[in-house]
């Protein structure tokens, strides 16, 4: 039998590591939804989109479906919702509790939760990948992860029903893949439709978007193939969707969708650049 090398035994300790932290956050986050606290944010009914159009498609109503699944608002967050959403209905399934019940629904919810708590841990894994893949060492890309499982905004939101953390994990994994060392048009065009899907699933990851973006043509080289390849993936989630408005609804989702984002008006704007610092400082 061969002796294991020293790369080999690095490369153990490494991965042995990032497992252990992955568990230990994923255990954490799993902890922190058992104790409750779902539908604490007022954000958060619009989980409640994702339960509606599970029962349509259960019942059969495609079409009234992909209607309703056409919300302005985090357009695809109605969809990425219905997994978590699925799980939980099949819960209720096995124990013979009625679907159609909005008490049983709440008071299940944890497991919704549960599930969507999977894409915070996935961000801490997310990072490393990214952190490796950006030519980070083995020990700088733990490091990395480590911060992130231990960052107190990338915790709290895991135990609710919110798109934060599921929309980041999207974008990470887009930059994972338009980092890749040898981009190709299939590279291209799923970072383009990750990133894109980024941007749908919370709408206020636009310039996580953009830069995911902006780092994979750089990565690219500004080849104009893979670069126009990158932004027509990242075009195709939204055009889907405003295509799939003017066949059912005849249009109006874009209007709406610019209602929605001039409503986001709270606060003082000439104090905008000091909130980041100044939230990352009080939470962290």
């Amino acid at each position: 039998m061969q002796a294991e090398t020293p790369a080999a035994r690095r490369w153990w300790r490494g991965g042995r590591a990032l497992l252990v932290l992955l568990l230990a956050a994923a255990g954490l986050r799993a902890a922190l939804v058992l104790g409750g606290g779902q539908s604490f944010f007022p954000d958060e009914i619009r989980f409640a989109r994702s339960i509606i159009l599970l029962l349509r498609l259960q019942a059969g109503r495609l079409d009234d479906a992909l209607e309703f699944g056409l919300a302005p608002d985090h357009t695809a967050w109605v969809w990425v919702g219905a997994g978590p959403a699925l799980v939980q209905a099949a819960w209720l399934a096995v124990r013979g509790l009625p679907l159609e019940s909005t008490t049983w629904w709440a008071h299940t919810a944890w497991i919704s939760a549960l599930v969507l708590s999977l894409a915070s841990t996935a961000v801490v894994g997310l990072v490393h990948a990214v952190a490796r893949r950006a030519g980070a060492p083995r020990d700088e890309a733990l490091l990395a992860a480590l911060l992130a499982a231990c960052a107190t905004s990338l915790l709290y939101f895991s135990r609710h029903l919110l798109p934060y953390d599921a929309a980041l994990a999207l974008g990470l994994a887009a930059l994972w893949v338009g980092l890749t060392p040898a981009p190709r048009l299939a590279t291209s065009a799923a970072c383009g439709l990750l990133a894109g899907a980024t941007f749908l699933t919370y709408n206020a990851y636009w310039l996580l978007a953009a830069g995911v973006l902006v780092a994979a043509a750089v990565r690219a080289g500004g080849r104009p193939g893979l670069v126009a390849v990158l932004g027509l993936g990242a075009a195709a989630p939204p055009a889907l969707v405003v295509a799939l408005d003017l066949a059912l609804r005849g249009g109006g989702l874009l209007s709406e969708s610019r209602s929605f984002a001039a409503s986001a008006r709270q606060g003082a704007f000439e104090e905008g650049w000091r909130l980041p610092w100044e939230y990352l400082w009080e939470a962290e």
